[in-house]
């Protein structure tokens, strides 16, 4: 390696290290994660429709609500995940298939073939006391989660690890999971990891972004908008990737990109949500966009209040560009 330049690690976890983040204990290098030394070598296919296929903001039930913000265990709205989707189709154009709100469903997702980029926005679980299948625990959530007796097309309101391990994704590029704990599984040893990482691998997916923490809704808008604004114009993943950590990472960026996000919701969402909610959540973003002035460091909210957003929950699995 050349003294002076940034050392990239690639990292293949065992046991229950693959449910961290390296991120947060080693510094000073780049990192991609593999699930064996065997892919650095692998001959992945470049036979994908070149399309870019988006799963945002499905319609779970008549509750359009998530008062934790948080892509984590109360299955409500994701407003920022509708938000994500405008960006994407704003960057891609005619390039990107959105399905959203109800399109957002099981039958949908399951003929996703060979796109080059899919994207998925949305809620994701892992239920690590499920005594069934391993690759049944992790879930995605779609449309019509929370509603008892489903419409037919809506299928179960979510989709396995199990189920999506069946896919034709061997052309494709990237798979972006925009969801909490989207990284996560049960391990067993000299057999790696069961869940939805395995899944999309099995698949064919070259590459991954995915989570091992619970994400901030608000926040992985501006991550994702800034990332596909950097990988439209350059084509490289890891590099966009570094790229979006480095500029989020200054906080008059990140910033910038919290007062844009809050005019877009304005903007957006005032004649499609509630009036009380669309308040509450306009309120919610001023005190956001405070605290970030007050603190000088972008911040991401949990249940004990503000805490700093250091972007550290995004992973990225898969080889790097030659």
């Amino acid at each position: 390696m050349i003294e002076g330049r940034r050392k990239h690690l690639y990292i293949c976890p065992d046991g229950e290290l693959y449910n961290v983040s390296f991120e947060r204990y080693i510094e000073g290098y780049d990192m991609t994660y593999l699930s064996s030394p065997k892919a650095l070598f692998y001959h992945y296919s470049d036979d994908n429709n070149g399309e870019v296929v988006s799963f945002v903001y499905p319609d779970y039930s008549d509750v359009m609500e998530d008062p934790e913000n948080e892509r984590g265990n109360n299955i409500g709205v994701l407003f920022g995940s509708y938000l994500e989707g405008q960006s994407i189709n704003r960057i891609y154009h005619e390039k990107n298939h959105l399905f959203k709100e109800k399109e957002a469903n099981h039958h949908n997702f399951m003929e996703v073939n060979n796109p080059k980029v899919f994207h998925i926005s949305t809620h994701g679980m892992y239920e690590k006391d499920n005594p069934g299948d391993l690759m049944e625990r992790g879930k995605l959530c779609l449309a019509g989660y929370n509603i008892e007796n489903k419409p037919e097309d809506y299928g179960s309101g979510y989709v396995t690890a199990g189920e999506i391990q069946s896919m034709n994704l061997k052309g494709t590029d990237l798979v972006v999971l925009s969801a909490c704990n989207t990284g996560i599984g049960t391990t067993i040893k000299g057999e790696g990891l069961y869940g939805i990482r395995r899944a999309f691998e099995l698949a064919g997916a070259k590459t991954m972004i995915l989570t091992v923490e619970e994400v901030d809704d608000y926040n992985t808008v501006i991550f994702m908008k800034v990332f596909y604004t950097f990988y439209q114009q350059s084509n490289k993943i890891y590099e966009s990737f570094k790229q979006t950590r480095e500029y989020l990472s200054d906080v008059n960026h990140a910033l910038q990109e919290l007062e844009e996000l809050k005019e877009r919701f304005a903007d957006e969402m005032k004649t499609k949500i509630g009036r009380i909610s669309y308040i509450r959540h306009i309120e919610h973003l001023n005190q956001r966009i405070e605290e970030v002035k007050k603190r000088n460091y972008m911040v991401r909210l949990k249940k004990e209040g503000y805490v700093l957003e250091d972007w550290k929950g995004y992973i990225i699995q898969g080889r790097i560009e030659d």
